[in-house]
């Protein structure tokens, strides 16, 4: 099965509060250092995370994880933070 991009800015904001942020925890969850994502998706989930934070629909969550970034780089999990931008 080949993945295709979605383009999230053509979306329709979801109205239910329980799924308006789906996805951005697991898909941010999955690109941590301590993650067992398997290699072949990690560039699938990292692409699709940046989309989300970029995404206006999620602009109230983008300093939230702005924060993450930094706590990150505080650790040693360095890997990917710097490359999420706003």
């Amino acid at each position: 099965m080949a993945y295709e991009p979605v383009d999230l800015n053509k979306s329709k904001k979801i109205s239910n509060p329980k799924y308006e942020f789906f996805g951005l925890r697991l898909l941010w969850e999955a690109i941590q250092d301590y993650s067992k994502l398997d290699p072949k998706l990690f560039t699938i989930a990292f692409d699709s995370c940046v989309k989300l934070i970029k995404n206006a629909n999620f602009k109230s969550e983008r300093e939230k994880y702005l924060v993450l970034c930094f706590d990150n780089l505080k650790g040693v999990r360095l890997s990917f933070s710097c490359d999420i931008e706003i």
